[in-house]
């Protein structure tokens, strides 16, 4: 009965945030499941702006130029807007459930433009970590470790009522990987890399309607760095920003192509190779929980007393994916084809 009530107050939300539902948004709005107990006590217990977190997934290239590509985005929403972006996700999808890979399949571009507008318009940051080349389809799992692991460090920056201490990323279907991302948390956690308060959940696409512009924004970046298709970046290139997860550098959206239309994918990951040598090799890593804890406990033991402020810290260690500057208060992410 909570659960129940808890999402009629947020329909009556949207509803005074758009002044009037459409009948499909009424609709919707009665066949959809509510949110689960759980993620509307997340919700109510942290109520500032919300990270949601998705990931794409190329395991092999398909022949034409194009690489094994892993990516994740977290895209972050301010807690006033949740029950009105919800509502119209669910408005602009006519269902609810949605996603990039299988709206381009029917051919339902539309869709994927009018929800692109919607981000860029009422989106607060969006972030996306990569790593591409993804080196072997079976190292997919620190990968994704890796690329969870920089978001979670940027995303949850800063202090007060405007800093993010909720991600909500969807859940995998393989649930070994939903501990594992849970396992990264706590290191980061313990190691001070994320605020203690900072709290993950996962739930699915079709319990948590956000969760599509996160898919989107991942899907829509692999196109255009994994396929050399810039047609559905372009709504989002004011509000994202790429990063490679293992260097922190910043990844162009745009590259140019060859005579003849030809990709240049392979160009691109020498750009991210060579940004990974610049910064060494004690940066450019990979990010599992137990290395992030490893680290962490390796460098405490160094120091007998306080660091001079010329000594490497732990939380250099344990903070050497994603070091970004934040201008304008506006980011982005990327990703790639989705599972």
């Amino acid at each position: 009965m909570g659960c129940w009530h808890g999402w009629v107050c947020g329909l009556a939300a949207a509803a005074a945030d758009c002044f009037i539902f459409s009948p499909i948004q009424l609709v919707l709005a009665v066949m959809i499941y509510p949110l689960d107990a759980y993620l509307a006590s997340q919700y109510r217990d942290r109520p500032g702006p919300v990270a949601f977190i998705d990931e794409s997934v190329k395991t092999r290239s398909d022949g034409r130029g194009d690489l094994p590509f892993y990516g994740m985005a977290a895209v972050t929403f301010a807690p006033e807007q949740l029950n009105s972006i919800r509502a119209d996700l669910l408005q602009l999808a006519e269902d609810d459930y949605w996603h990039a890979t299988e709206a381009f399949s029917l051919r339902r571009f539309h869709q994927i433009t009018d929800l692109a507008e919607l981000i860029a318009d009422r989106v607060e940051w969006n972030i996306v970590a990569v790593d591409m080349p993804l080196p072997d389809s079976d190292r997919v799992h620190i990968a994704r470790q890796t690329c969870f692991a920089a978001l979670a460090r940027e995303v949850t920056r800063g202090e007060g009522p405007g800093a993010v201490r909720l991600l909500v990323a969807e859940r995998n279907k393989d649930n070994k990987l939903n501990h594992l991302d849970h396992k990264t948390a706590k290191a980061l956690r313990a190691s001070k890399s994320i605020h203690q308060d900072v709290a993950l959940t996962h739930t699915s696409m079709r319990s948590e309607p956000l969760l599509w512009t996160a898919d989107l924004a991942a899907w829509s970046t692999y196109r255009v760095l994994a396929v050399d298709d810039n047609r559905w970046i372009n709504p989002l290139r004011q509000v994202l920003t790429v990063i490679d997860a293992r260097s922190g550098q910043h990844v162009p959206l745009a590259h140019p192509s060859r005579p003849g239309g030809a990709w240049t994918v392979n160009n691109l990951a020498n750009q991210i190779r060579h940004a990974r040598a610049n910064v060494g090799p004690d940066r450019a890593i990979q990010n599992t929980p137990d290395e992030i804890q490893k680290r962490a406990n390796a460098t405490r033991n160094t120091f007998s007393g306080p660091p001079r402020p010329s000594a490497v810290t732990p939380s250099d260690f344990t903070r050497p994916s994603a070091r970004m500057v934040i201008r304008g208060g506006i980011l982005g992410h990327d990703g790639l084809e989705t599972q």
